[in-house]
């Protein structure tokens, strides 16, 4: 079963896609983090694709887990276990957020949102070829979501190489149309090995 998430402001748009027949709509059970199971009621677009969505609720900090059952016409069930990959900010929280790698943080702080907001985040270390005349260090970092404007925004810091001979000269930059790469800050945090620019809303960013 193919799985896809489109996530909004309150909700998460999900579609399932099955390449076999099937027996009957599959199941799809999500887990919030008081532990209560919820199953998704199921809309059928066609003979084997279905769409769904998740309540986003500032009680689940997230990830959601969520179990899909498939029932196939030969027979065979399978159940596979996929997630709901964000993380919870707030509104007058303080709180920081790391990429998967932890080199790249995004800093709250109690007036930095209008709103509560459910944050995910992204790195990509293969497409640095896409701007060859740029010299990017490290990975490029996507941070959503990127249509919501923040109150007094947050901080995005990026740790930089250890042996890096010249670290005063790097910045953060952040992506706009045409691919091109615009100057967010230089802040430099001698002890955590960072540097650090304030956005008044998200994007793709690198050193």
């Amino acid at each position: 079963m193919l799985f896809r998430s489109e996530f909004y402001d309150h909700y998460v748009r999900l579609e399932f896609t099955s390449a076999k027949a099937l027996f009957a709509p599959p199941q799809i059970v999500g887990i919030h983090d008081n532990g209560k199971k919820e199953t998704l009621r199921l809309i059928q677009k066609s003979p084997n694709k279905f769409y769904a969505s998740w309540p986003l609720k500032k009680d689940d900090l997230g990830p959601i887990p969520l179990s899909i059952t498939t029932f196939y016409q030969n027979g065979k069930k399978t159940i596979q276990k996929r997630w709901l990959l964000f993380k919870t900010v707030r509104k007058g929280q303080m709180k920081t957020i790391r990429t998967d790698d932890g080199f790249c943080s995004i800093d709250f702080s109690p007036s930095s949102l209008f709103k509560n907001i459910f944050v995910r985040t992204f790195l990509d270390s293969e497409g640095l070829e896409e701007f060859p005349s740029y010299e990017i260090i490290g990975s490029i970092y996507s941070i959503e979501p990127k249509d919501v404007a923040l109150n007094k925004g947050a901080t995005v810091s990026i740790k930089y190489p250890l042996n890096d001979p010249e670290p005063d000269k790097l910045a953060i930059y952040y992506l706009v149309k045409g691919n091109k790469w615009v100057f967010l800050g230089n802040d430099r945090n001698i002890g955590l090995k960072t540097i650090s620019g304030h956005v008044s809303s998200f994007g793709t960013h690198c050193l």
